[in-house]
């Protein structure tokens, strides 16, 4: 349920949503196939924005506020005492503010944001620890994006993030403060279309991705390098038997290199291979 409001001869709107969402979890033991926890959670989530255009249509300052609902963390600890538990699922919450303008071909955005969420903590001895949720991690940073249109068959998109996960609520207080697992302080990516002279309906496309180093442990030892790769593709546009059709063909990371694309667990020191 959302509604937006407009005043002011249109350079104000507000809106504000609520999201009604729903996440059933159903664990099994691996050896007998009994249902050790579930969890089927319903719950309303607020959304709000607002959107000022004080010079025109060309600029628009804008701020939103939007909580979510994500599946609980699996503990896959082999060395823990509640191994294999699934915990309910948690609330997020994700603030962002920015500015948005045009000059010309050129759009630009540009964000601040910040996101909490909670994660877990190993209690206990290393040997033998109990895993809770009650743990957490904060992400602020700053986003630019970018498009525009060079000519008129060449195009550029583009974007910079710079981040800073912090744990914010650890075991005993011991990881407080450092970098959180799987947060690279820098990505960014350029993208390229140019629209071929010698072939009406053919575009040749390319990208770059580039992502800084990230740890992979709450102590901040235990870090994967950062990397960079090139995708490259091409689409024709063309007509069979009077309807149209687009033939795509794409090369991901060109160059074949060997990389760890990064850390998608709040809690566990794994890394996940980047694609070949």
């Amino acid at each position: 349920l959302i509604d937006t409001l407009s005043l002011l001869d249109d350079r104000l709107r507000l809106t504000v949503g609520l999201r009604n969402q729903s996440i059933k979890t159903t664990n099994y033991n691996a050896t007998t196939g009994a249902v050790t926890a579930q969890y089927d959670k319903s719950v309303v989530t607020p959304a709000l924005a607002a959107v000022v255009k004080p010079w025109g249509p060309k600029v628009s300052l804008y701020a939103n506020y939007v909580q979510g609902l994500s599946k609980g963390d699996t503990v896959t600890d082999t060395l823990a005492t509640n191994r294999n538990f699934v915990f309910a699922p948690y609330k997020t919450d994700q603030k962002e503010a920015g500015v948005k303008w045009e000059v010309g071909t050129f759009t630009n955005t540009v964000s601040l944001f910040e996101i909490t969420k909670p994660t877990m903590v190993a209690l206990g001895s290393s040997s033998n620890p109990t895993y809770t949720d009650d743990g957490e991690k904060r992400v602020r940073g700053l986003e630019w994006n970018t498009f525009c249109e060079l000519t008129r068959t060449l195009r550029l998109l583009g974007g910079a993030t710079y981040s800073q996960g912090e744990q914010t609520r650890t075991a005993y207080g011991q990881y407080d403060g450092n970098v959180a697992i799987g947060t690279p302080r820098w990505q960014g990516n350029l993208g390229a279309e140019w629209d071929t002279p010698w072939l009406s309906g053919l575009t040749l496309s390319g990208r770059v991705v580039s992502t800084s180093s990230q740890y992979l442990d709450a102590a901040n030892r235990q870090q994967i390098p950062s990397w960079t790769i090139l995708d490259v593709g091409a689409r024709y546009a063309t007509r069979m038997d009077g309807r149209k059709v687009v033939l795509r063909v794409n090369i991901n990371n060109l160059f074949d290199k060997q990389y760890w694309s990064g850390s998608f667990s709040d809690s566990y020191s794994i890394a996940t291979l980047g694609a070949p």
